[in-house]
């Protein structure tokens, strides 16, 4: 562990990545390795490269990781269970995440309509909401933006395509 939640700031906000194997996964993790003290990696997903999500969670340590495709399971519970991090799988493991008491914040960086049901249980749960990818935006844009309203929480788009649209 390199100590990245190490020095705890009074603005720290608590993240959790859906798709942290991915490019933007990926580079959101380096965003928080540049700004240590102001990010805390609560929870982790991965579709299937079990191998790069333990290289993640030894790096970050959250609380839980879910491998959405649970046959690659068995390669990451051994290395989480030396690591006293909790594994859980597939869609309900995404919202488990999504939900999860001690996050802020849920970066959705899910490839196509997997993250759209993850990405209302965030939204029910008040948790901000940043999303990479425009297919929840194409298939339910009206019902998240009520949703979004209703619930107060904030919508963040974090692709060029969308952000720009946004901006």
């Amino acid at each position: 562990f390199s100590g990245l939640n190490s020095k705890v700031s009074a603005n720290m906000k608590h993240i959790a990545i859906l798709g942290s194997t991915g490019s933007i996964g990926r580079n959101t993790l380096d965003l928080v390795r540049t700004h240590r003290g102001r990010f805390s990696v609560k929870a982790l997903a991965a579709r299937r490269n079990a191998g790069l999500l333990l290289k993640q969670a030894r790096a970050f340590r959250p609380e839980v990781v879910c491998l959405y495709e649970s046959q690659y399971a068995k390669e990451l519970s051994e290395g989480l269970k030396r690591l006293r991090i909790r594994l859980v799988t597939g869609a309900e493991g995404l919202c488990e995440i999504s939900r999860l008491s001690s996050v802020e914040q849920v970066v959705f960086a899910l490839v196509g309509a997997v993250g759209l049901l993850p990405l209302f249980e965030a939204m029910k749960a008040g948790k901000a909401v940043a999303i990479a990818n425009k297919e929840p935006l194409v298939m339910a844009g009206a019902l998240l933006m009520e949703m979004a309203r209703r619930n107060n929480v904030q919508i963040i788009p974090i692709d060029s395509e969308h952000s720009g649209l946004w901006q």
